[in-house]
């Protein structure tokens, strides 16, 4: 199992330097408040497949139009505002990592070491100075996993976003 820690520290310092960087290529638009980063996975990419920026007033638009649920939904954003990973060494890195578990086994130990990568990289994005990066974001701005099954209305992002930020969003309403 030694071998799994080690490429897992190594996934999570890889993806706390490639996300920054795939995000600084989306050319975002001057006049948008940019409240996330949405770090989308999936069955395909169980780390990170999609990388979506997310605009407050269409968040707000679908809070309004959806609840709780659309407001997180990244798949709403316009779809022009999203990049990928394409560096293949981490590829590489992902499939020695899920095949150090049974990866045959759907949803199993590798399902669960992928979602603690993603938790762990995206509090430390929390961290990241987003400002050194985007011209306007809001006094909200989060860094979050998603993915289809996200269950946002059960507490789902608690995992991915510090509690003070929560707190934050929870007062705005758009977090229980």
């Amino acid at each position: 199992m030694n071998e799994a820690i080690e490429l897992k520290k190594e996934i999570i310092n890889d993806l706390l330097k490639l996300i920054p960087e795939a995000i600084k290529e989306i050319s975002t638009p001057q006049d948008q408040k940019i409240c996330f980063v949405a770090l989308y996975r999936s069955d395909y990419d169980p780390l990170v497949g999609l990388i979506q920026i997310g605009f407050e007033d269409v968040r707000q638009s679908n809070f309004e139009e959806g609840g709780i649920w659309m407001a997180w939904n990244s798949g709403d954003q316009p779809y022009k505002y999203q990049n990928d990973l394409k560096e293949q060494s981490l590829k590489e890195k992902e499939k020695r990592f899920i095949n150090l578990f049974d990866p045959d086994e759907y949803y199993g130990e590798w399902w669960k070491q992928c979602i603690d990568v993603m938790n762990q990289v995206s509090m430390k994005l929390n961290d990241y100075d987003w400002n050194s990066v985007f011209k306007d974001i809001t006094d909200d701005f989060v860094v979050y996993i998603d993915w289809e099954g996200l269950d946002v209305e059960n507490g789902e992002l608690e995992s991915c976003i510090p509690k003070n930020k929560l707190m934050k969003l929870k007062e705005k309403g758009i977090v229980k």
